[in-house]
């Protein structure tokens, strides 16, 4: 079963770099894979709990090591999950967070929200927390309508946000966010609709799962 597992890391870890490579407008997603600033963990489900306690015991150990190892280059954590059936991009949204949720629930008993953002999804600082430090979460699935986010295997991606917040102390966020919406435009022929009327007043939870959301969608996330 070992030997079988890190053959299917091997796989899935290529054709996630190619993925990345050949369809995510993210300039800084290409710059993680090229770098190989990323830890890439297995999972077998999206909903049972051993693989969720598994996931947050990989995701502390990669928080406490990510600035030794990385420094202020961009790196991230990918959980992949092999073995979900998801039926559509609703069912895979409701299901990233209640991932987050159980994330949640058992790190708030040793660690404090990262103050430097807000705890509730409707607010819009708010990011989501994890050993004390902000993270943007980013959720790609088979049935994705976006292509960047059109993944074989359901997968959260997990990006400290002390990145982009360096990024917009020295002034460069603006340009480098434009350029990916431009590069997203030209990849699949318009911008993501969670995108068009995104704005500073909004929680960027609309941007995690990948779905589209309505004017009235309610994050599920219980801080």
């Amino acid at each position: 079963m070992k030997g079988e597992h890190k053959m299917d890391k091997e796989k899935i870890d290529k054709e996630l770099q190619e993925h990345i490579t050949n369809h995510s407008p993210c300039i800084f997603g290409k710059s993680v894979i090229k770098s190989k600033n990323y830890d890439l963990k297995i999972y077998r489900s999206l909903t049972k709990i051993k693989s969720i306690m598994k996931l947050y015991n990989d995701l502390l150990t990669f928080k406490n090591i990510q600035k030794e190892k990385y420094g202020n280059n961009f790196s991230s954590f990918i959980a992949v999950f092999l073995d979900e059936d998801i039926s559509n991009e609703e069912d895979f949204d409701n299901k990233f967070w209640n991932i987050l949720n159980i994330l949640n629930q058992k790190d708030k008993l040793y660690h404090e929200w990262d103050d430097s953002v807000s705890s509730s999804p409707s607010d819009s600082d708010f990011s989501f927390s994890f050993g004390g430090r902000a993270y943007f979460v980013l959720g790609m699935n088979q049935y994705s309508s976006r292509l960047s986010r059109k993944f074989k295997y359901p997968t959260l991606v997990f990006n400290a946000r002390y990145y982009f917040d360096l990024l917009r102390e020295n002034g460069t966020m603006d340009k480098y966010r434009d350029i990916i919406r431009e590069k997203d435009s030209n990849t699949q022929g318009t911008i993501n609709p969670n995108l068009i009327n995104y704005s500073d007043n909004d929680s960027e939870a609309k941007l995690y799962s990948g779905m589209e959301m309505s004017a009235d969608w309610i994050c599920p996330f219980k801080p």
